[in-house]
C-alpha cells in the first residue's frame, strides 16, 4: 500500500515551480466545478420530498472516500472545499442544461488551457494527465489542498517526506547547493 507521500510524489514531479502551482490551484478547481456542474444534469434518483440524487454527488462522495483514505485532515479540508463547489455546481445545473453546458465548456477550456500554459512556460514539461489520467484527475484536486497546506507552512514533515520520494526517484528539482527549487 502507498503512502500519502508517495501518491503525492507522482503529481508533484510534474509541479515544483511555484508559478505554475499557483496555476493549479485555480485551474484544478475551475475544472472540479465545471464537471460536478456537469455531472448535476444526471438525476438518478429523485426522493418522495423531491431531493434528486445527482451523478456528482455519487462521484464526489467516492472521491472523497479516497481523500478520506489517504490522509484524514485533507479529506476534511477537501470536503469542504469541493463540497462547496458541489453545491455550486448544482445550483448551476438547475437553471438549466444550457447555463450548465456554458459553464462546463468555459471551465474546462479555462483549466486546461491555463494548466497547459503553466507545464509549458514554467515547468518546462508535459502535463501528468499524459502519464497518468487517473493520478492527474481523480487525485490532483486533493494534492492542491496539500499544495496550499505547504504553502502555509502547516504539514512540513509531510512535504519533507515527499521531497525525500522525489529525491529518491531521482525526480526533484535542486539548485547546486542540494536545495530543492521548488
Amino acid at each position: 500500500m502507498k503512502s500519502f507521500a508517495q501518491e503525492m510524489a507522482f503529481y508533484s514531479a510534474y509541479h515544483q515551480e511555484r508559478r505554475n502551482v499557483l496555476i493549479h490551484v485555480v485551474g484544478v478547481p475551475t475544472i472540479t466545478f465545471s464537471l460536478l456542474t456537469l455531472m448535476s444534469l444526471w438525476n438518478l434518483y429523485t426522493f418522495e420530498n423531491g431531493f434528486a440524487l445527482t451523478f456528482a454527488m455519487i462521484f464526489l462522495a467516492a472521491t472523497l472516500l479516497y481523500y478520506f483514505y489517504l490522509d484524514l485532515t485533507f479529506g476534511l479540508v477537501s470536503t469542504i472545499v469541493y463540497g462547496g463547489l458541489a453545491v455550486g455546481a448544482h445550483y448551476v445545473a438547475l437553471q438549466g442544461t444550457t447555463p450548465a453546458l456554458v459553464v462546463f465548456g468555459a471551465g474546462q477550456l479555462l483549466g486546461w488551457g491555463t494548466q497547459i500554459y503553466g507545464h509549458a512556460a514554467f515547468e518546462g514539461n508535459r502535463p501528468a494527465f499524459l502519464d497518468n489520467l487517473f493520478q492527474a484527475l481523480f487525485s490532483a484536486p486533493l494534492f492542491v489542498i496539500a499544495d496550499i497546506f505547504f504553502h502555509l507552512g502547516l504539514r512540513k514533515d509531510l512535504e519533507s517526506e515527499i521531497k525525500s520520494v522525489l529525491r529518491e526517484q531521482g525526480r526533484l528539482r535542486e539548485d547546486s547547493t542540494g536545495r530543492a527549487t521548488a
